[in-house]
């Protein structure tokens, strides 16, 4: 059996194949074989995608397929070996191809970067051959923007309704290839330019950009059928599926608004040969400026208006005072649709009625007096003195008066109608409001009553007491109403009741200005700082200077202790000193003196500072600690102009760290003084703790001093404090200690100790006279009671042998010296020279003997 893995034949003359039969002959067969690839014909082996915009949710994939077809005899299975990955899919299910059938393989390219791809996918056949299939692709980025930079915003300005305006923007293509694209308002949130289509685009339909650098001309048409205010609106550029935005438009819409507040006016019952006016507002609230023009003979003879005519700008309100003077007794007057002509723009339309009568009024005025803006209530009675019921419609002239529209009043019965009296201006001079209500009865009589009315000035809104810290910045809110329907303008007025007179040192401003719109409330802010506590008491009144009405409101400012100014953190090593300085302000114009307290001892400031007027003024004071710790205190600068400013110090004071090391040389059993020198700086007499620790032991030192030391009080720099330490070894070699010098006034100091001890030095020498006696004095420097061998170098000398010391004790060792008289003559002429040698037993401190050396002298007797 052969089964070839690749395209191969058999060698030219074939394979030798021998078959042996046992015990028979053998056969020789030549075998010759050629293997070929399935005919299977794919349409394409190089896929190439060229260039392929970056794949974004919801855009369109590009795809391409291959056709594979099956050109053999028999029957070849095929299956796709790829297993796809994020920027390239293949749909492709292994199948069994008949001869000629044919199969598409679909090829999806989702570029996910700006690069080039590159991709084989393999086909495996009969299972064993393969075909490769090259996919090769480029993501690129889509790049259309304006051509010019100053039209990502297009802007219309102001456009007239009813006009049209129109913008040309021109879009590049700054991809490699060509792609096409539409623009569309989708992300308007103007509902206006929405519902009114008011913003249109050219070309509308689908946009088609040849390649790289092609331009395209976009019109954009803003047509506003009614007032559309200031706005700004993106363009969307939608390609591939997915949008952005492109460039964006701004403008507006203008046009006329202009109306009355009513139109109609009903005067209501007015007696002949007398009248009646009242108030017209005409409010442009449009964006467009017009002239008016009353009709003023249409008014007569009962009707009047003024002015006739003017100018309206935007924004503005115009008052008309419209009055009703019958000529006649009629029950319905009625001018109807009286014209005001404005330009550019439509009529204004306006109906006014009234009723003229003769009646009398009652004798009893109805009598009214409230604060402004106040309400009063009085009722008038109404007597139905017939068989019939009846349903009165009263009619109140008056500004400041209104009651109920109707009246029922049963037969028979007598009803009070309540009128409620709200001045909205103060009656000055003696003046006072008047009106009149009138019922008009069915039988064709009527009742009439004249009104009176009284409106005294404001009391105060509200009386607010504040509670404040001295030095420190307030903000009171007040709430300004405006009692009327059209704006008002207050002059904000502050007044200082208490105390009588307020200097410098005390600040409080406002806005001379506020603008409050028609029936709203507007909030004024008054701003307080005092340097000083106390009351201050003050009245803030806001007044229309046209009509000189006003609200007002009393405010009480109770100043107290003064807040810290701030916290100032001080370290410093113990006796080494740092500075701060504070800076005050003086806000007044004469000089003023600060009293300056610390109650901490180690700060040190100046007693007083003065600052000169309208300036800044500085005080620089030191921290000088003794001992290392923290401390929390306050500092305070006082005046009784100022108050009191107080500061919190954190103040840190950390070790010193060690003196300048004292050294010391000398030899076993001889000892060196040498002073410590140290400064006091404490302000009184302070004793000072002395200790020398070694070895952290303080009883067995080889150091020592007083144990206590008084200082004098130091002066400013300090005063220097000498201590006087005797160094007596009690080893030889090196050796260290700490002397610690403490006082809980005056502070901590460490001096390290350091010693160099040689060999004992020897001592002599000591003359002895013939046969007699002398004492050496000797001194056990050790810590312990030691033994000591004593010996001479010649006979003539005598000692005793040994003996045991003491530690730090004075021992006296008895040398004797003996001669006869042959000797005695000698030594007249030469003394006799030797040695005492003292050696002591090994201790803790020694591990070798040491030998102290006496020279010794004999001298004779009568020398």
């Amino acid at each position: 059996e052969w089964q070839p893995k690749f395209r191969s034949q058999f060698p030219q003359d074939g394979v030798s194949l021998s078959l042996r039969v046992v015990n028979g002959p053998t056969y020789n067969v030549l075998l010759h074989g050629k293997s070929i690839s399935p005919a299977l014909s794919f349409s394409s082996e190089v896929l190439d995608f060229d260039n392929c915009f970056v794949y974004k949710a919801g855009a369109p994939i590009v795809s391409k397929s291959i056709r594979i077809t099956n050109k053999d005899t028999k029957a070849n299975t095929i299956q796709c070996l790829y297993e796809g990955c994020e920027h390239l899919r293949v749909f492709f299910e292994g199948k069994v191809l008949q001869p000629g059938d044919k199969v598409d393989a679909l090829f999806e390219f989702i570029p996910r970067s700006t690069r080039k791809y590159t991709e084989v996918v393999p086909f495996q056949i009969n299972g064993l051959s393969k075909v490769n299939v090259k996919v090769s692709g480029t993501g690129m980025d889509l790049k259309i923007d304006v051509f010019h930079p100053k039209n990502k915003v297009v802007s219309f300005g102001a456009v007239r309704v009813g006009s049209v305006a129109k913008k040309v923007v021109t879009l590049v293509n700054s991809t490699p290839s060509s792609v096409k694209v539409e623009l569309n308002t989708s992300a308007f949130t103007n509902q206006i330019l929405v519902e009114e289509n008011a913003i249109s685009l050219f070309p509308s339909t689908t946009i088609e950009f040849e390649g790289k650098g092609d331009r395209k001309d976009i019109t954009i048409k803003f047509a506003p059928k009614n007032r559309i205010d200031n706005f700004m609106e993106e363009i969307l550029l939608e390609a591939l599926g997915v949008e952005q935005p492109i460039f964006a438009i701004s403008g507006s819409s203008q046009d006329y608004d202009i109306s009355l507040d009513t139109g109609a006016i009903p005067f209501g019952a007015v007696v002949l040969n007398s009248s009646s006016s009242r108030r017209l507002l005409m409010a442009n609230r449009g964006d467009i400026g017009a002239k008016f023009e009353w009709n003023a003979a249409k008014f007569g003879p009962d009707f009047s208006i003024v002015p006739t005519k003017g100018y309206i700008s935007p924004g503005v309100e115009i008052p008309f005072k419209v009055e009703f003077h019958p000529t006649r007794i009629s029950p319905d007057i009625r001018y109807a649709n009286l014209p005001c002509y404005l330009e550019g723009t439509k009529t204004l339309l306006l109906t006014l009625t009234g009723i003229s009568t003769n009646c009398q009024p009652q004798r009893d005025v109805v009598t009214f007096n409230t604060t402004v803006r106040v309400p009063e209530r009085r009722a008038v009675q109404v007597h139905n003195k017939t068989n019939n019921a009846w349903d009165l419609r009263p009619s109140i002239n008056g500004e400041y008066w209104t009651g109920a529209d109707a009246l029922s009043v049963g037969p028979q019965q007598q009803k009070p109608y309540e009128l409620t009296y709200k001045p909205l201006t103060m009656t000055t001079d003696g003046k006072k409001h008047t009106g009149s209500v009138f019922f008009a009865f069915p039988d064709g009589t009527g009742l009439m009553y004249n009104l009176t009315g009284s409106a005294e000035p404001p009391r105060p809104i509200d009386t607010i007491n504040v509670d404040i810290p001295g030095k420190t910045d307030y903000c009171q809110t007040l709430v300004v109403e405006n009692w009327l329907r059209k704006p008002q303008r207050f002059k904000c007025i502050i007044e200082v009741m208490k105390p009588d007179k307020v200097d410098q040192s005390t600040r409080i401003t406002g806005l001379e200005y506020i603008d409050v719109p028609g029936i709203s409330t507007r909030t004024y802010k008054i701003n307080f700082f005092s340097y000083r506590e106390g009351i201050y008491s003050i009245k803030v009144t806001f007044k229309n200077q046209q009509s000189e009405e006003y609200i007002w409101y009393n405010v009480n400012f109770v100043v107290g202790p003064p807040a810290v100014v701030e916290r100032i953190e001080l370290a410093a090593p113990s006796r080494q000193s740092t500075s701060h300085t504070i800076y005050v302000n003086n806000p007044l114009d004469i000089p003023v003196s600060l009293n300056a307290f610390c109650a901490a001892n180690d700060v040190s400031l100046p007693p007083q500072i003065t600052i000169p007027p309208l300036e800044t003024g500085s005080c620089t004071f030191e921290f000088l600690p003794l001992k290392a710790g923290e401390a929390e205190t306050k500092l305070t600068l006082s005046s009784s102009e100022l108050g009191i400013f107080t500061y919190e110090l954190c103040l840190i004071s950390t070790n010193p760290g060690p003196e300048k090391p004292i050294h010391y040389a000398t030899s076993l059993g001889s000892n060196m003084q040498a002073p410590a020198k140290f400064a006091n700086y404490a302000k009184q007499k302070v004793e000072y703790t002395c200790k020398v620790i070694q070895d952290g032991r303080s009883d067995k030192v080889d150091w020592s001093c007083d144990r206590s030391i008084v200082a004098a009080p130091g002066s400013t720099g300090g005063t220097e404090i000498k201590l006087d330490v005797t160094y007596e070894p009690s080893k030889l070699g090196d050796s260290s200690a700490v002397l610690h010098i403490s006082s809980p006034i005056g502070g901590d100091f460490t001096f390290p100790l350091f010693g160099v001890c040689s060999t004992p030095k020897p001592l002599g020498p000591y003359t002895i006279k013939a046969n007699t006696t002398v004492s050496i004095p000797f001194k056990n420097v050790f810590h312990s009671t030691t033994e000591f061998l004593f010996s001479v170098d010649s006979g003539s000398f005598t000692v005793k042998n040994y003996d045991s010391v003491k530690h730090k004790r004075t021992y006296s060792i008895q040398v004797g010296y003996t001669v006869d008289e042959t000797e005695e003559t000698r030594i007249k002429v030469s003394p006799h020279m030797g040695r005492l040698l003292v050696t002591s037993a090994p201790t803790a401190n020694t591990a070798q003997p040491i030998v102290w050396t006496f020279y010794l002298k004999g001298v004779p007797a009568k020398e």
